[in-house]
């Protein structure tokens, strides 16, 4: 399960892929939608350290590779901060956060737990 929370937007995910390594290495992928609405997203996305990933959620997409011109991005990939933490039983990934627009939305932040 992931929670994700973007320029005042929340959104939900059933992980079908989690896996996360001593090293840092995470990788995450699954399906869910924005809390309250019906549109299907899709959240995407690997970190190579503790200090360096990009995870996507592609609004519209129900499935993987369905790439989408509507997605928020989490990450460090525009050179913007990005960590990822242990949080109890799961992981909390924070980072400078943007639209498919390019448009800068301030920090976002996933809580995230591997089954």
């Amino acid at each position: 399960m992931a929670t994700v929370t973007i320029d005042g937007r929340s959104f939900e995910f059933d992980l079908r892929s989690c896996s996360v390594y001593d090293s840092g290495e995470a990788i995450i992928s699954g399906l869910g939608s924005e809390v309250g609405s019906d549109v299907p997203s899709h959240l995407d996305g690997d970190a190579v350290t503790f200090e360096d990933g990009e995870f996507r959620i592609d609004i519209g997409a129900d499935g993987p590779f369905q790439s989408s011109d509507d997605f928020l991005s989490i990450g460090s990939s525009l050179g913007g901060e990005f960590s990822l933490v242990e949080d109890g039983e799961g992981y909390v990934i924070t980072g400078q956060a943007w639209s498919g627009s390019n448009t800068a939305l301030g920090t976002g932040t996933m809580q995230f737990t591997c089954n």
